[in-house]
């Protein structure tokens, strides 16, 4: 299993039952990400591969499987572009 992306060590985060806020140490800037987006987080953050994450996404939300992956690449691309997280190949 090749884990998704690993957190960025300046990079805190907060879940609770409405999403989560990440809180960027380096550039003093908070992000706020909504319920799928805290899942994609956590899941990534324990170290899940985008297969696993992919499916989870699919069967939580009843969408086709490469419009997940699509939209996870897209998710982890913009946190990297960010600093928050370096993505794995």
């Amino acid at each position: 299993m090749n884990r998704l992306f690993q957190t960025e060590s300046h990079v805190r985060s907060m879940i609770d039952a409405d999403g989560a806020v990440l809180l960027d140490l380096q550039a003093g800037k908070y992000y706020s990400l909504n319920g799928l987006a805290a899942k994609i987080w956590l899941k990534g953050a324990d170290g899940d591969d985008e297969t696993t994450i992919v499916r989870e996404i699919c069967e939580l939300y009843d969408i086709q499987e490469d419009t997940a992956r699509a939209d996870l690449r897209r998710f982890v691309t913009g946190l990297e572009k960010k600093g928050l997280i370096r993505a794995n190949s």
